[in-house]
């Protein structure tokens, strides 16, 4: 689905399932996200579901959040279980998708509500939500919370992806795993045994060629309408850039937004100084159509952006 206040980058098999990848931009304001898109996809399955789901009106589930709280907020990992990303994935249909449809003053059915939060839920345990075995390559969620197991305020993820630089090409997270467990397992036991330790940004480009980089991604990027001016956005972009340099070693930090998109890149190129690497005009974006409760591909000029930490 949906890898949602900034976007991001990835090409790769364009099946209907993979693309999901979700490009995530806000429409208005400061409410923004992203996900690997490119001319790119992404693969997911989407089969869970929240349960039942009596009429909602699209409103924002903090509406008496107030600004006095601000001080009172808390950022951290989201741990992968299935309740903790059931939590995120309300809280980004809720207070970023739904406030997308064209007709904001009418009621969602429980059919389409739950068939946009199924997609939703399903596109975040894929890339954050517990599984065997260790990851190859890294994914985190954070949130912003009101103290005290309050509600969510806000949430944005990172993901470790390959980058063909030559093509200005962002593989999605699952592609690029992919692609890196096919390179280790074309070699012999005592090279596999020398890798084993090896950080991902040096094998990117010693098994897969020097045009192969390994970036982090920054997606999901969201922030509740109720909670502006409150600084979430920059704190948890923050705090995104700090695992990514301190807790994962690398040196920058990529994202995708929308061209049109004026209140995500203030706040990415204004306030947290991202450059713009290129522009790619017709890239693909995901909107939400209430008709069907389907999330529909239509092209929007995308520009990537990077930040050197």
């Amino acid at each position: 689905m949906v890898d949602m206040s900034c976007n991001v980058v990835a090409s790769y098999a364009r099946s209907q399932r993979e693309t999901f990848a979700i490009i995530i931009m806000a429409i208005s304001g400061i409410l923004v996200m992203i996900h690997p898109v490119q001319s790119f996809t992404v693969a997911n399955d989407r089969k869970g579901i929240f349960g039942t789901a009596s009429k909602m009106r699209r409103t924002s589930p903090h509406s008496s959040l107030s600004p006095l709280y601000s001080s009172a907020i808390t950022i951290d990992e989201v741990d992968g279980e299935e309740n903790s990303i059931k939590k995120a994935a309300k809280f980004m249909l809720e207070s970023f998708w739904l406030p997308q449809l064209a007709d904001n003053s009418s009621d969602v059915s429980p059919t389409t509500y739950n068939k946009f939060s199924s997609d939703v839920f399903e596109d975040l345990m894929a890339s954050y939500g517990e599984r065997m075995g260790k990851r190859a390559f890294n994914s985190r969620l954070i949130s912003a919370s009101e103290e005290g197991g309050g509600g969510i305020l806000g949430v944005v993820g990172i993901d470790v992806a390959l980058l063909d630089r030559e093509n200005k090409i962002v593989f999605s997270r699952a592609k690029s795993e992919q692609m890196m467990t096919k390179a280790v397992s074309s070699l012999g036991p005592k090279q596999r045994r020398e890798y084993k330790n090896t950080p991902v940004q040096d094998m990117a480009s010693e098994l897969l060629g020097s045009e192969m980089s390994a970036i982090v991604l920054l997606s999901n990027l969201s922030v509740s309408p109720n909670a502006r001016r409150m600084g979430l956005g920059k704190k948890l972009c923050l705090e995104a850039e700090r695992v990514v340099k301190e807790e994962w070693g690398f040196d920058e930090i990529y994202l995708r937004v929308e061209a049109d998109n004026s209140g995500a890149r203030g706040l990415y190129e204004n306030t947290l100084n991202y450059k713009l690497d290129w522009v790619e005009e017709g890239a693909v974006a995901v909107r939400p159509n209430a008709e069907n409760g389907e999330f529909e591909e239509i092209t929007a000029d995308t520009h990537t952006l990077v930040k050197a930490l």
